[in-house]
């Protein structure tokens, strides 16, 4: 007996994983943003922010570092004529 609710457990979490991935893959083919997003936070939340970037934990550190690696490997962004 608990092994066919195992199995059956299980085919419906494959089941439900199958269609969330057929509904992002959907949303992205039909260009659907907000349809996508919607499917995303619905699966994965919405406050899901990274506390720690390379080891900096403030906003402003953040933006400095993503500024330098941004400007090492894109250097043509900041040619001036």
């Amino acid at each position: 007996m608990a092994m066919k609710r195992a199995k059956a457990v299980y085919k419906l979490e494959r089941g439900s994983r199958n269609e969330f991935t057929n509904s992002l893959n959907d949303a992205l083919l039909r260009k659907d943003m907000d349809s996508f997003w919607r499917s995303w936070r619905a699966k994965f939340g919405s406050n899901s922010h990274a506390k720690i970037i390379d080891g900096c934990c403030d906003d402003s550190n953040i933006a400095n570092k993503f500024a330098t690696v941004f400007v090492s490997t894109c250097p043509e962004f900041f040619l001036t004529a």
